[in-house]
């Protein structure tokens, strides 16, 4: 049976966890999509805190950089691929990859300091 992958728009916001011994994350707004829609054009969304843990995203910034469009688990609309490593709205140099999941509302984040 075959699911039909929900439709991404610009201006979609798409986030991805990661870190050890700690939650980092990691947001990206979609600024353009490929005419067949299976990739997408992305900025890193920069972050702005609701309370002391917790993050939503805020204006997008840096270079525009390339994303899949995949269906994930459940059927869930995901975006994998490389993208620019950055803390803050500074980018660190190199690449990370990553997948990304809708965002909703805001987000758990390791409050800075507190992983190391």
């Amino acid at each position: 049976m075959e699911t039909t992958v929900r439709t991404v728009k610009v201006g979609d916001i798409f986030y991805e966890s990661w870190g050890y011994d700690q939650t980092n994350i990691d947001f990206v707004q979609v600024v353009s999509i490929s005419p067949t829609g299976k990739t997408v054009k992305c900025q890193m969304a920069g972050k702005e805190h609701t309370d002391g843990e917790h993050i939503k995203p805020s204006k997008p910034f840096g270079i525009v950089f390339r994303l899949y469009v995949r269906q994930g688990y459940q059927g869930a609309t995901i975006l994998v691929g490389s993208y620019p490593f950055v803390q803050g709205e500074n980018v660190l140099g190199g690449w990370r990859e990553g997948r990304f999941y809708p965002y909703e509302k805001p987000l758990y984040e390791t409050p800075f300091g507190m992983g190391h």
